[in-house]
C-alpha cells in the first residue's frame, strides 16, 4: 500500500482565484506586435505578498484544496506543457472572440512556475490575458504547491530545484521557497499538528486503560556538538506520537541537558494529560527529574538502551589478557538479560535480578544451587561451556555492578521503546544530519515527521496478489550477501516468507 500524503489533510490561508479574471490590469503585457515577441525574463524572482484573506473555516479551506484520494482528480491534474506545443496550439485554433480574426499577437511573462500569456487581437486591438495557472490569494498555485509538495515530501528543496532546472522547467529561486515555507507553509504545519494534538490527547482520555507513554531524545548531528535537541513523547499501545519538542542547546547551558529539559517541556505541553507509566533510556537528569516533579508516574527503563551498555562492558572486557574467552559469551549475556525480564510477571523485581545473576554461575557450568528464588538453570545437561576464572570474574564484576543491578529492577516488560527509534530513523528522512536548520526550519521538519507517522503507523502490511505478506530484508553492515549478479549486498529485495 502507497503510503498517505500529508499534502492532503494540510491548507492554506488564502483564497482561491480564477486563472486569469482576477489578474490586475499593471500585471498583463500588452506590448508587442508579431505572433511570437516574448519579453525577457527578469533574472531576479519575484517577491511574494501573502494574502490575509483567511477568514475561511477549516472545513471550507480543506474542501476547497484538498482530496480524500492521494491522486489529484482527472480535472484537476498538473501537466508539463513545452512552450513550443503551447505555440502550436496556439497558432492552430487561436482567434479573437470579437472579430474572429486568426492574427493574434501575444507576450509571456514567466513568474516561477506560472506562465502569463497577453493575447491581442491585430485587426481589432481586443486583448485577453491567460495564465497557466490559478491563484491561491495572490499567489500562484504551481509555485506554492511546488514548495509545499517539496517541503512535506521531506525532500532537499536544492536539489529539487537544480533537477527542474536541468530539465529546462521554469521555476523559481531558493528564496523564494524559504519564503513560501517562512510565511504560509511553517504556519499551516503548526496548525494541523495543534489540531491532531488536541484530538489525540483528549482520545485518549476518554479510554479506560492505563496509558503508558514513552520518550526518548535525538540530536541533530553526530557527536557531543549538537545544535538542536528533538525529544519525542509517544503512546506506546497506540503507537502515535503525542508531542514533540525542539530544544536549541545555547538555552539549556549545553546539548548533554537539552533531553531533560525537552522531557519537561513536553509534560509541562501536555498537563492536563495524566500518564501512568513513563518509559526511557537511564539518562540521570531524566530519572531524577520524574523522582523528585512526577512522583506519580511510574519510570521504567526500555531493555535495549541497557543491553547496549551492557554489551559495549562486555566487549571491551574481552579484549583484556586472559578475557579472550568472553568473547564468546556476550551475545548469550545480552540475551539473557531480556529473557530474565520478559520472562518475570510485571513488579517481581528480585525475581528478575535473580534470573539475570544467574548468568554468573552458568558461565562456570553451574546450573543450580543458586541463591534466591531463582535457584536452578531452566535448560538440559551442558558439555564443555564453562569459562575461565579470570574472565567469569570480570564478567561478574560488571554483570553485578551496583547501579546496573539497580536499574534493571526498573526495566519495562511490556513496552519498549523501539517504536520511538523507529521513528526517530523516518526523521532523519526529513531533517537529515548532515544539514543545518534554522529552529523554525527543524521544528517544521520534527512536526512534519510526526504527522507523517501517525498517518502512516498502522497501514496494512503489504502483500502478494495471492494475500501472502511480505517482507524487506536488511543484513548487519559486516553481513555481505551475494545477490544474482554476483555482487555483495546489504539489502535484499522484497520477498515473501512464510509464517
Amino acid at each position: 500500500m502507497n503510503q498517505k500524503n500529508l499534502s492532503i489533510n494540510l491548507y492554506f490561508p488564502f483564497r482561491f482565484k480564477g486563472c486569469a479574471a482576477e489578474a490586475s490590469e499593471s500585471e498583463l503585457i500588452s506590448d508587442g506586435d508579431s505572433e511570437c515577441d516574448i519579453l525577457d525574463d527578469d533574472p531576479e524572482d519575484l517577491d511574494y505578498v501573502m494574502s490575509d484573506d483567511s477568514d475561511q473555516s477549516m472545513d471550507e479551506a480543506a474542501s476547497a484544496t484538498a482530496t480524500d484520494n492521494p491522486q489529484m482528480d482527472q480535472d484537476r491534474r498538473i501537466y508539463f506543457i513545452f512552450w513550443p506545443c503551447l505555440v502550436q496550439l496556439l497558432v492552430s485554433w487561436c482567434s479573437c472572440p470579437s472579430c474572429g480574426s486568426r492574427r493574434v499577437a501575444w507576450t509571456r511573462q514567466e513568474l516561477g512556475t506560472m506562465l502569463k500569456l497577453s493575447l491581442r487581437c491585430v485587426d481589432c486591438g481586443h486583448c485577453n490575458p491567460w495564465n497557466s495557472q490559478p491563484y491561491f490569494g495572490r499567489v500562484a498555485a504551481g509555485n506554492i504547491l511546488l514548495s509545499a509538495g517539496i517541503l512535506f515530501a521531506g525532500a532537499t528543496p536544492t536539489k529539487v530545484l537544480r533537477v527542474l532546472m536541468h530539465m529546462g522547467t521554469a521555476v523559481f529561486s531558493l528564496r523564494t521557497f524559504f519564503r513560501h515555507q517562512q510565511k504560509v507553509l511553517h504556519g499551516a504545519v503548526m496548525q494541523l499538528w495543534r489540531e491532531r494534538q488536541m484530538w489525540m490527547l483528549s482520545a485518549l482520555q476518554t479510554e479506560d486503560h492505563e496509558i503508558v507513554c514513552g520518550g526518548d531524545g535525538r540530536a541533530d548531528s553526530l557527536g557531543h556538538c549538537a545544535k538542536y535537541g528533538t525529544y519525542t513523547m509517544m503512546e506506546l499501545r497506540k503507537k502515535a506520537v503525542i508531542d514533540i519538542q525542539t530544544v536549541q542547546s545555547n538555552e539549556v547551558g549545553g546539548s548533554y541537558h537539552m533531553e531533560g529539559e525537552g522531557l519537561a517541556r513536553s509534560l509541562q505541553r501536555i498537563k492536563n494529560f495524566v500518564a501512568d507509566t513513563l518509559i526511557t533510556d537511564r539518562h540521570v537528569s531524566i530519572k531524577k527529574y520524574l523522582r523528585e516533579k512526577h512522583p506519580d508516574i511510574e519510570h521504567l527503563f526500555d531493555i535495549w538502551h541497557i543491553a547496549k551498555g551492557l554489551k559495549k562492558k562486555l566487549q571491551a572486557a574481552a579484549q583484556l589478557k586472559g578475557c579472550n574467552a568472553l568473547k564468546g559469551w556476550v551475545a548469550s549475556i545480552v540475551n539473557h538479560l531480556y529473557w530474565s525480564v520478559v520472562s518475570s510477571p510485571p513488579h517481581e523485581r528480585e525475581l528478575v535480578l535473580d534470573k539475570f545473576q544467574s548468568v554468573v554461575y552458568h558461565i562456570q557450568n553451574q546450573h543450580q544451587g543458586f541463591p534466591g528464588r531463582f535457584t536452578r538453570c531452566l535448560h538440559g545437561p551442558l558439555q564443555g561451556r564453562n569459562c575461565r576464572k579470570l574472565a567469569a570474574m570480570e564478567m561478574e564484576r560488571i554483570v553485578c555492578n551496583p547501579r546496573l543491578l539497580k536499574d534493571i529492577c526498573q526495566l519495562s516488560s511490556s513496552y519498549q521503546t523501539s517504536t520511538i527509534e523507529a521513528f526517530h530513523s523516518l526523521l532523519n528522512h526529513f531533517a537529515p544530519k548532515m544539514i543545518s536548520f534554522s529552529f523554525n526550519g527543524m521544528e517544521c521538519m520534527t512536526t512534519l515527521a510526526a504527522l507523517h507517522f501517525n498517518e502512516n503507523a498502522h497501514r496494512a502490511q503489504s502483500v502478494t496478489e495471492d494475500g501472502a505478506p511480505v517482507y524487506g530484508l536488511h543484513y548487519p553492515k559486516y553481513k555481505q550477501v551475494a545477490t544474482s549478479s554476483g555482487r555483495s549486498s546489504r539489502k535484499q529485495p522484497m520477498v515473501n516468507l512464510p509464517c
